[in-house]
């Protein structure tokens, strides 16, 4: 029985990763003038296109890059894409929106819409990061308007925690980059001790190192 859910897990994986390749390879056509898809290793989908025509046994990094888009003439956003190798199908990806006019309780807003729009209105067998791109341009400029009195009634102290996070150990180096990269993102500082045990130290608004905290959880730890 074990081995017959580790080959469905595989085929499953496949699959994913498959058609993850298929949507990032559409989206770079897309989006192709200069500085708006960007990837940390561009590299990457080569080494999947490897894995799924079995050139490579195992494939641990996560595909990660970034697009810049246009709402309007004023408005610039840019949209962080981190996918797990279940996505479409049986894992969202982690989106983060970034802005030069906008707060970051604003990005907030946005981002939490993006995630109520996945769970409610896509159809999850095929990828959807156009259709999330397109609902956005379409409703980025009424969310934030709509949310602008609770956002102006934001109170001015900005609080500030720090939480330490214990793992019965950090080896990973592809954990490790997840880790800065994300902290990186949300503007955290702190540290990190990778071995046995490891330790994890963040730093920053409260919102924001919480967020952070239930995204680490999320993943499968030790």
């Amino acid at each position: 029985m074990s081995n017959e859910l580790e080959m469905r897990q595989l085929v499953l994986t496949r699959e994913c990763l498959r058609k993850q390749v298929e949507e990032y390879e559409l989206l770079k056509s897309m989006y192709s003038n200069p500085g708006e898809f960007q990837a940390d290793n561009p590299f990457l989908v080569k080494d999947f296109e490897d894995y799924l025509s079995g050139n490579r046994s195992t494939v641990n990094e996560k595909l990660d890059y970034r697009i810049k888009l246009s709402i309007n003439e004023k408005i610039k956003i840019e949209l962080s894409v981190l996918l797990s190798h279940c996505y479409p199908s049986h894992e969202q990806p982690m989106l983060m929106i970034r802005t030069e006019s906008y707060t970051r309780q604003q990005e907030k807003i946005v981002k939490e819409a993006i995630e109520h729009f996945i769970e409610t209105e896509i159809d999850k067998n095929d990828p959807y990061i156009f259709q999330v791109i397109t609902w956005l341009q379409d409703n980025f400029e009424v969310l934030v308007k709509q949310k602008e009195v609770k956002s102006n009634e934001i109170k001015e102290d900005i609080k500030m925690q720090r939480i330490w996070l214990w793992s019965h150990h950090i080896y990973s180096k592809i954990k490790r980059q997840d880790i800065m990269k994300l902290s990186k993102d949300y503007n955290l500082s702190g540290f990190m001790w990778s071995g046995k045990p490891g330790v994890i130290c963040l730093e920053g608004n409260f919102d924001d190192v919480e967020e952070v905290v239930k995204i680490i959880k999320s993943w499968q730890w030790q």
